[in-house]
């Protein structure tokens, strides 16, 4: 029976990986890497319904791109955990996928008890589960456009983000956290919204214990292949956030 190193990757798109374009070197998948997931959305809606499953993790051709890959910070992310020697030679390192693009706080999506907290929970729950040797090494989360765009309260969006990492610290143990900010080319056109909330998930991040990822330099999918996306990091530095998620994750680990 496989043991695990289980990554939590939860938020919203830039966390499900929206970034495509050229990458100078592309993901190479690695059968010690491996995602869960729990299918897609079906149009128009927000919850995935579908059954549990896991597979080597890589990134996701686009159809209608051929050639074109859709990047996802935790496959660099994870590449540095095992090139570093921190997967040990009979353990492998799952990576729990529970973002789902558009959500946050309103409407029924990430606040504690609703319908995606509770499947990250299902989804978590179940990596862990699977073997009584697994581990859940850390806490990777990417959100907080959707609050940005569409609810101007930070006190708000600060007590309900803080519930949701204290719910997984509080039913797996303290662990590494790792956040980071927006795309700076969507976050310059949403001024003065995107620094309160960007401000609010740095603060979290330092009450909880855990770390944020500066991005202000990071490109989005419109400044590297120009096609109007400007809200998601192009696929090359979603590879870089990756990185930098690591590192954070790293100083965090010490």
């Amino acid at each position: 029976m496989e043991k695990y190193d289980i990554i939590l990757q939860a938020g919203q798109s830039n966390a499900d990986g929206y970034g495509h374009g050229p990458a100078e070197i592309p993901y190479i998948p690695d059968e010690r890497v491996l995602y869960l997931t729990a299918g897609t959305p079906a149009a128009g809606e927000y919850y995935p319904k579908g059954e549990l499953a896991i597979a080597v993790a890589a990134e996701r051709p686009i159809p209608e791109k051929p050639g074109d890959f859709l990047g996802d910070f935790s496959l660099e992310f994870a590449q540095k955990y095992v090139e570093e020697g921190r997967l040990a030679p009979d353990r492998k390192l799952l990576i729990v996928r529970t973002a789902v693009g558009g959500t946050g706080f309103l409407k029924g999506y990430w606040r504690v008890g609703d319908p995606l907290h509770q499947r990250m929970l299902r989804m978590t729950d179940y990596a862990v589960g699977l073997n009584g040797d697994n581990r859940l090494v850390g806490f990777l989360w990417h959100q907080g456009e959707h609050e940005a765009a569409f609810l101007n309260d930070p006190q708000r969006y600060h007590d309900e983000l803080t519930a949701v990492v204290k719910s997984v610290f509080a039913r797996y143990g303290d662990m590494p956290f790792v956040c980071g900010g927006f795309c700076n080319q969507w976050a310059a056109e949403h001024q003065p919204a995107c620094h309160e909330i960007m401000t609010v998930i740095r603060n979290v991040a330092q009450e909880v214990g855990g770390a944020y990822v500066e991005t202000a330099d990071l490109r989005s999918n419109d400044q590297k292949v120009g096609d109007g996306d400007i809200i998601h990091f192009c696929r090359e530095d979603l590879q870089e956030l990756g990185r930098r998620y690591y590192e954070a994750f790293t100083n965090l680990a010490k």
